[in-house]
C-alpha cells in the first residue's frame, strides 16, 4: 500500500513532498497560463487570473466562461498537460493521506486476528513453499499444533484468516525463532531453498541443540551441508522421484519396486496377531514408527483421518524409509 518510492519516508516527509508537488504544479500552471495568454493568444492575464486558472484546471473542475481560458493549440496542449499533472498530484495525495492510515488499520486488524503462539508441543514450519504448506496441512490433519514462519506476508495472510499461528520474518534470525517459541517446539521443518534451510538449521541448533530438524533438499550436493548444519532428517523427493521415473521408463520394475518399498510406501494387514484393530489412525504412527497415509478397506482407499479406527482386514499404508518400520508392527 502506498506509492513505492515514498514507502521509506515518514508521514511528515510524505506530506512535505505532497505540498511541494502541489505548489510546484500550481506555479507551473499559473506561469504557463500567463505566458500563453499574453504572448501567444495576445490576451491579458493578471496574477489572480493565472492562479485561478491553475487551481480549477489542476483540480479538473473546469472554469467559468469569463475569459479565463486558453483557446490556442499551444494553450489546449498545455491545459492537457496541467490536467494530467493535477490528476497525478491528487493520486499521490490520496496515497499519502489515506495509505498510512489504511496500512495502520490493516495491521491492527491482522494483529487482532493473530492467534497466540503455542508455548510447547508445536512444530515450526519455516518457509511456506508448496512443500511447506503440504507439511503444515499434514500436521494440522493430525491435530498437531503448528507455527508458520515466512518473510512474505502475502503467504501468511490466508493462514491468519484460518486462525493458524504465524510469525512474519526471516526464520534464520534468532529473534524470529524465539518469537515462534522454539524453546518449547517439538520439531522444526525447513522447506525453503537449500541454503536458507541450512542457515535456519544452524540458528535453531545453536539456540536449542536437542530440537529435531527436518529439511527438504532440492540438490544432492546440499545433503552433506544440511547434515553438517544439524538437520536430523532430509527429504529428497525430487531425487527419489527421478530415480523411480528413470527406472520405470527403462522397464526396471524391480529397481522401481525397491525404491518404492525403501522410501515411500509400506503395507501392513490388520489382523488378530498384530492387535491393531480398533486403533485410531492417529495412534498408528507411534505404534508402527512411521507416518500413516491412510488405509485400504475392501478395495477403497481412505485418506488419513486422525479419529478413524482401523478394522481387521484393513491394509494400513505407511510412508517412510524401511529402517523406520518397527519389527513388531
Amino acid at each position: 500500500m502506498g506509492v513505492p518510492m515514498l514507502r521509506g519516508y515518514s508521514l511528515k516527509n510524505r506530506i512535505s513532498i505532497f505540498v511541494l508537488m502541489v505548489l510546484s504544479t500550481l506555479l507551473i500552471g499559473a506561469i504557463g497560463y500567463a505566458y500563453i495568454k499574453i504572448n501567444i493568444e495576445g490576451g491579458r492575464a493578471s496574477a489572480l487570473d493565472s492562479l485561478y486558472w491553475a487551481v480549477v484546471t489542476i483540480s479538473t473542475l473546469g472554469y467559468s466562461n469569463n475569459g479565463i481560458y486558453l483557446t490556442s493549440e499551444a494553450g489546449k496542449l498545455f491545459s492537457i498537460f496541467v490536467i494530467s499533472m493535477g490528476v497525478f498530484v491528487i493520486f499521490v495525495g490520496v496515497q499519502i493521506g489515506v495509505g498510512p492510515w489504511f496500512e495502520h488499520k490493516l495491521e491492527t486488524i491482522m494483529e487482532k486476528r493473530r492467534v497466540a503462539i503455542p508455548k510447547s508441543g508445536h512444530v515450526i514450519v519455516a518457509g511456506l513453499s508448496e512443500l511447506g504448506e503440504e507439511s503444515m496441512q499434514e500436521l494440522i490433519s493430525r491435530k498437531i499444533p503448528v507455527v508458520a514462519v515466512d518473510s512474505d506476508e502475502s503467504r501468511l495472510r490466508p493462514l491468519i484468516e484460518r486462525n493458524i499461528p504465524t510469525i512474519l520474518g526471516d526464520p534464520t534470525r534468532v529473534d524470529i525463532l524465539s518469537s515462534a517459541n522454539i524453546s518449547g517446539a517439538k520439531a522444526l521443518i525447513c522447506t525453503s531453498d537449500d541454503t536458507t534451510n541450512a542457515f535456519v538449521a544452524i540458528t535453531a541448533k545453536d539456540m536449542r541443540p536437542d530440537i529435531r530438524v527436518a529439511s527438504s533438499a532440492s540438490k544432492r550436493s546440499s545433503i552433506k551441508v544440511l547434515k553438517h548444519s544439524g538437520v536430523n532428517s532430509i527429504a529428497r523427493s525430487k531425487w527419489i522421484s527421478g530415480e523411480m521415473l528413470a527406472a520405470r521408463a527403462m522397464g526396471e520394475e524391480e529397481t522401481s519396486r525397491k525404491i518404492d518399498e525403501a522410501v515411500f510406501l509400506h503395507h501392513i494387514m490388520v489382523n488378530e496377531k498384530r492387535g491393531m484393530a480398533g486403533m485410531k489412525m492417529s495412534e498408528l504412527s507411534s505404534e508402527t514408527g512411521m507416518a500413516v497415509a491412510g488405509v485400504r478397506r475392501k478395495g477403497d482407499f481412505h485418506a488419513y483421518t486422525p479419529d478413524m479406527r482401523v478394522k481387521e482386514g484393513d491394509v494400513i499404508i505407511l510412508v517412510g524409509p524401511r529402517e523406520s518400520l518397527r519389527r513388531d508392527a
